[in-house]
């Protein structure tokens, strides 16, 4: 499940998050709105939509790294959801610390 494949909130979308550290993105519509990793990332998944209600959809990369390289991973979709905003696409959302 690479990062460019976008995936509606359902329950068969989610069932096929596999249960791996990794990284993920929410998005509404095609809109970035915010960017994590855990070590299940289809719980973190979950517990993600219920505080950003309005995502519509979201993709995942598994990553088989340590946790500090996990971070970095974050860290790095974050300044990149950042340049898209910065550049008119997307101003409103904020990226949780």
């Amino acid at each position: 499940m690479p990062l460019d494949e976008l995936h509606p909130f359902n329950d068969a979308e989610i069932a096929n998050i596999p249960a791996k550290r990794g990284v993920y993105v929410l998005y509404q519509l095609q809109n970035p709105l915010d960017a994590n990793g855990s070590g299940n990332l289809r719980t973190a998944v979950i517990r993600a939509k219920a505080g950003l209600p309005n995502a519509t959809h979201f993709a995942v990369e598994i990553l088989d790294v340590s946790a500090s390289a996990l971070r970095a991973r974050v860290r790095k979709l974050r300044q990149e959801m950042t340049q898209v905003r910065s550049a008119g696409v997307r101003r409103d959302a904020k990226v949780r610390a």
